[in-house]
């Protein structure tokens, strides 16, 4: 595989990428719903202000290959290409997160190195592959403000194949484990996983789990692995789960908002830490484990749950969940 190798300065942001054009393509006489041709995104990125960070940036060639066996019965082909990133922000400590996919998996984790790094793969599973990679415009920015890393990493253009298949765009992003940071992560179509990192604010949007067009269901969750709660966190999904695995780092206030989809929290037992529960599902069953008093008779049911710890107020971190569902399970327990 040939390799181009580049080195950006950042100003306005790093552009890795080529250029996009337009087509307004037609299949079987009849126009294409204009969703699902080559358009501009939904994702936004932030305007950062500070200074810019320097990126070394390498991007692959666009491999394709033909895709056999069941697994890739109806897909002839499939194409990806995969642009990468990193550098050293020295002395920074905590910061502001953005990541932004319509289609694809973002994770968002710790780095073992000190460094921080981008990934960014851009794959295809139809044919036309190639012309959709090409028209899919993948945007980084990092920079710099009062001693904190600011990362932002989105595509403001998404290209299709004829027969209307999406790019799908998958994200990674490591960043230094020190500080907190403020996570926004977007992915409509795909799933958000944050991992061993502590979060001081933001919050997950996304609609459905992974959806390949013309095939049912979707599948995929949302993931909060070894996170420490800092502050202020919200989640909105639609037919996808929330899993969570959470320390209480300071007081805070985690708010969940699902379809069809499952809510499984569980926290580290701390004896300085209280809670504060409001849990309630359309169609399924809430299950509270916590040790926790009720608010008031028979405020427990199969649906709903709302209690708090007897010494609330005795405690020096306290939580407060907000959790529904639409239809699915809510789940919220202590590790062990």
């Amino acid at each position: 595989m040939r390799l181009r190798r580049l080195v950006y300065i950042i100003a306005v942001g790093a552009v890795i990428v080529t250029t996009a054009s337009w087509r307004n393509v037609q299949l079987h006489g009849q126009a294409i719903d204009p969703n699902y041709q080559t358009r501009r995104s939904s994702c936004e990125g932030p305007r950062f202000d500070g200074k810019s960070l320097s990126l070394q940036a390498t991007q692959n060639e666009i491999e394709t290959n033909p895709v056999t066996g069941l697994e890739g019965a109806g897909v002839p082909e499939r194409s990806a290409q995969t642009l990468s990133g990193s550098t050293s922000p020295l002395g920074l400590k905590g910061g502001e997160i953005y990541v932004c996919s319509e289609y694809g998996r973002v994770v968002i984790e710790e780095s073992s190195d000190g460094r921080m790094h981008v990934l960014v793969r851009v794959d295809v599973q139809d044919r036309g592959g190639p012309q959709a990679i090409r028209e899919t415009k993948v945007e980084a920015r990092m920079t710099s403000l009062q001693g904190r890393l600011q990362v932002a990493v989105w595509h403001s253009t998404l290209g299709f194949t004829e027969r209307q298949q999406p790019a799908w765009v998958n994200i990674l992003v490591r960043v230094p484990p020190s500080g907190a940071y403020r996570v926004s992560g977007v992915a409509n179509h795909g799933a958000i996983t944050i991992r061993n990192l502590d979060i001081a604010g933001g919050g997950i949007h996304a609609l459905t789990g992974y959806k390949v067009k013309g095939r049912k269901g979707y599948v995929g969750g949302h993931r909060l692995e070894n996170v420490g709660l800092v502050g202020d966190f919200e989640i909105s999904t639609g037919d996808a789960s929330v899993t969570g695995f959470l320390r209480v780092v300071s007081s805070a206030k985690v708010q969940v908002r699902a379809g069809r989809g499952d809510i499984a929290l569980q926290f580290r037992p701390d004896a300085e830490v209280g809670y504060e529960v409001k849990a309630s599902t359309g169609n399924g069953a809430v299950g509270v484990d916590l040790d926790l008093a009720q608010a008031q008779k028979g405020a427990y049911a199969p649906s709903s749950f709302s209690g708090a710890t007897p010494d609330l107020l005795t405690k020096r971190r306290r939580v407060t969940l907000d959790l529904s569902a639409e239809a699915g399970n809510i789940d919220v327990t202590n590790l062990w």
